[in-house]
């Protein structure tokens, strides 16, 4: 569900639908859109990412806030769509951290956000936190 914040910003909320136990899924991020940092991601931006983590059997962390000292679960998968990069993840409920994502997302008080670090060839790392 995206929501625009005002017709003079271009932001968009990219939310996520979460389950009883910790799996949700929603766009960590959208094709062609600017955000709030000016940025604007193109269709493909990610494949080269996912890619090389499919071949060495890896994932993206799934982190609260961006924060690499704060992983709160695990991605089931990670895949381009026409709309973006459709992100479904696992939250390990055990995590206290992860039991607060878990209650703000169903409340829709948070969103998911992607960082990401680009190279000469593209987008060379891609994380999706959630909480930003």
């Amino acid at each position: 569900m995206n929501n625009r914040l005002s017709p003079a910003l271009p932001l968009e909320i990219k939310r996520a639908d979460v389950d009883a136990e910790g799996v949700f899924t929603g766009l960590a991020s959208t094709f062609d859109n600017i955000d709030s940092y000016g940025d604007r991601i193109h269709r493909g931006a990610f494949d080269p990412a996912l890619r090389k983590h499919k071949r060495a059997g890896t994932r993206p962390a799934l982190l609260w806030a961006h924060d690499h000292k704060q992983p709160i679960g695990r991605w089931i998968d990670l895949e381009e769509t026409k709309e973006g990069l459709l992100a479904t993840g696992k939250l390990t409920l055990a995590v206290p951290r992860a039991r607060e994502a878990h209650a703000l997302l169903k409340d829709q008080a948070v969103a998911l956000s992607i960082g990401f670090t680009v190279s000469k060839t593209g987008v060379s790392n891609v994380f999706v936190p959630v909480g930003s």
